[in-house]
């Protein structure tokens, strides 16, 4: 008597006859090779995958390579911020010409003028003449001052050439000693001044710019082109410069103005990022 071979209890419970066990076989292999595959696929994703970059937070570790998996466009806040301050940076500070205080220096100096004029017309002695200014016009000039005054040659076409010399560089504006501080950055600083109400505004180097320690050699610059002797330009800027003031003030509130302006139009830094570009490697933050 031959013995029965029974089939696994497996294929039983299936109910599976012997026809298809060959069949089932296959499907359970089948399903045991995708299981692999799946594992195997989880394992290499810890190497790298192509991931959504807004799926990950700020200050996030990536536990893999992050690859963008499409092709992006971004503003960079940091690289944007850096721009506009930058072109801040580069905006001129503001000086305003106060036209009153050229006025009154002006009217100061045509009062010296006049006096010195008719002191000189009269041929008075250096010595009276001093007594007459220095009462009138005290501690502007030593007795020696006067006494050069009186000494020059054409004194009163001198006269004149002087005032037109002080109102052209109080006209440009004769700024303060913190004009100076600007001489590295910006390099400039933007002179308004205002006639009939209209502002005209110009930028001028710091190192051109007018102060008065440099208001001497200003005098010099401007008198070259007229062939005086240096006798004659030594006069016109001791006539000058005890007359001259300062005249073009900072304007904090308009250099902040035009610095926030400038921070505002700066364009943003657009940045770009290919599909399949990597992003961060993992470990990094």
């Amino acid at each position: 008597m031959k013995a029965t071979l029974k089939p696994p209890r497996f294929f039983e419970s299936l109910k599976i006859g012997p026809q298809n066990r060959t069949t089932a076989a296959v499907i359970a292999a089948s399903y045991l090779v995708v299981t692999a595959i799946l594992v195997l696929s989880n394992h290499l994703g810890s190497l790298t995958t192509r991931v959504n970059p807004a799926n990950y937070e700020v200050g996030q570790v990536a536990e893999h390579d992050l690859i963008s998996d499409r092709n992006l466009v971004y503003t960079d806040a940091h690289a944007t911020r850096d721009r506009a301050n930058q072109a801040a940076s580069e905006v001129p500070p503001v000086f305003q010409v106060d036209a009153s205080v050229k006025s009154s220096a002006l009217g100061t100096f045509n009062a010296f003028a006049e006096l010195l004029s008719k002191l000189y017309s009269t041929h008075v002695t250096p010595q009276k003449a001093y007594q007459e200014i220095n009462s009138q016009f005290p501690n502007q000039y030593s007795a020696a001052d006067v006494q050069t005054l009186l000494g020059s040659r054409n004194l009163l076409t001198t006269i004149s050439i002087a005032a037109n010399t002080l109102q052209n560089a109080m006209n440009e504006g004769i700024a303060g000693n913190q004009a100076k501080d600007f001489g590295k950055s910006p390099g400039s600083i933007k002179i308004v001044r205002t006639t009939g109400g209209t502002p005209h505004a110009s930028v001028i180097p710091v190192k051109e710019v007018v102060t008065m320690a440099t208001l001497p050699d200003y005098v010099k610059t401007q008198l070259a082109s007229q062939g005086l002797d240096a006798a004659s330009v030594g006069t016109v800027v001791l006539l000058v410069q005890p007359f001259a003031r300062e005249d073009a003030f900072y304007d904090y509130t308009a250099t902040q103005a035009a610095r926030a302006q400038a921070r505002k139009s700066a364009a943003p830094v657009v940045q770009r990022i290919a599909k399949g570009e990597k992003i961060l490697k993992k470990g990094f933050v």
